[in-house]
């Protein structure tokens, strides 16, 4: 339980600039009390007190869009595809193959409807979202009847081979 020259003592030592250990440690001295780092943050907290530790608000600041360490995201800068290893023998070689551009038969999700491919196309956030809406495979090499074939060739990685062990039971 915090007494009243406790509470005053701590109002005092919080603008000083030092940490909450520091002033735990004081306190201690000077009280005769075991006092804790977190028992002083949990303080500071209940009586609506910000600790002003200059040694580490800088470091905690995250930067900012402004900040020259960051260079800004250019548009239109291809994304990379990043395959694990154990994938890469067997996956299709879909980094390096180019993303057609925007078909024309680009559609709404009122438009969606089975037989049209359902990849999408753009940010969901914006008014401009769209799926493909071309036309999708068609049997027998048919095993989704969501995508075109191009996005079907995408979406559809083969998994890799399994190695059985050949220990004996």
């Amino acid at each position: 339980m915090w007494t009243d020259d406790q509470t005053a003592k701590l109002r005092e030592l919080t603008p000083t600039g030092q940490s909450a250990a520091e002033i735990a440690r004081i306190l201690a001295k000077e009280f005769g009390f075991r006092f804790t780092r977190n028992m002083v943050l949990s303080k500071l907290l209940r009586l609506g007190v910000k600790l002003k530790n200059a040694k580490t608000d800088d470091a905690w600041k995250r930067p900012t869009r402004a900040d020259p360490a960051r260079p800004p995201r250019l548009p239109g800068r291809p994304k990379t595809l990043l395959i694990p290893k154990h994938l890469k023998s067997n996956a299709p070689d879909i980094a390096l193959r180019p993303e057609p551009p925007v078909p024309t038969s680009a559609i709404t999700i009122h438009e969606l409807s089975m037989g049209k491919c359902h990849w999408p196309l753009g940010d969901p956030r914006t008014p401009e979202f769209r799926y493909c809406g071309m036309p999708t495979l068609t049997p027998p090499m048919r095993q989704t009847k969501y995508y075109c074939e191009h996005h079907h060739q995408i979406a559809w990685v083969p998994a890799p081979k399994r190695v059985r062990s050949t220990h004996a039971s």
